[in-house]
């Protein structure tokens, strides 16, 4: 699993931090993608005497991702780290089945949590920030398998999601600030985590494929 997010409130802040605190290269890299595995259970192809092609999937996904900034006072290490832990459920259609590959688009929706982590010194001053989120999204997906055999084949899954619920990180710009932020008429740090990405997996039919294909 590899996401590039995209979301503008944390990123944000993290320039605020980068113009205000870091040295010119020591900053945080907004665009650094969360990495990890993911655990799915996959049913598709022709169902009993239907000629439908239906694709259905339960999985469970996580990510995570690591960012670092040098503090130009103390010169200290400023670490932000993020996990995602997620569980989904999609539902498509299969409009290409051949012999050699198959080609899916779904909708999946899911929900979990993001934890937010951080630490260091800034200002003169070491802390250390915590911050759990949950959220859920809809995501648009095109699965493709290509079949090595009859009960092997790899996924490979282009998708792009849209988080339906804010998320703020007021909390974490104030123990950054230190009295040396401005105050924010409004929350400039509510974020959805948007992200595209894809997904590569190594799938185990348990029913032959050449079954799933009349």
């Amino acid at each position: 699993n590899y996401a590039v997010p995209v979301a503008t409130g944390f990123d944000a802040m993290l320039t605020e931090f980068n113009d205000k605190f870091a040295t010119n290269d020591g900053k945080f890299s907004a665009n650094t993608p969360f990495q990890a595995g993911s655990l799915v259970i996959t049913s598709y192809g022709n169902h009993g005497e239907q000629r439908a092609k239906m694709w259905y999937e339960f999985g469970l996904r996580g990510g995570f991702r690591n960012m670092q900034a040098t503090e130009k006072i103390d010169k200290a290490n400023n670490k932000v780290a993020q996990q995602l832990y997620a569980a989904q459920f999609g539902v498509g259609m299969l409009p290409v089945q051949t012999k050699s590959f198959d080609l899916a688009l779904a909708i999946t929706g899911d929900g979990g949590l993001l934890r937010t982590q951080a630490s260091g010194k800034n200002a003169g001053k070491e802390y250390t920030y915590s911050q759990d989120n949950f959220f859920y999204g809809l995501a648009l997906n095109m699965p493709i398998y290509i079949y090595f055999g009859e009960h092997i084949s790899l996924g490979i899954r282009p998708y792009y999601q849209v988080q339906l619920n804010v998320l703020s990180f007021q909390d974490m710009r104030k123990v950054w600030a230190n009295n040396a932020l401005p105050a924010q008429d409004r929350d400039l740090t509510a974020s959805k985590f948007n992200n595209f990405g894809v997904y590569a997996h190594l799938n185990i039919a348990f029913k032959k494929v050449k079954d799933i294909r009349k």
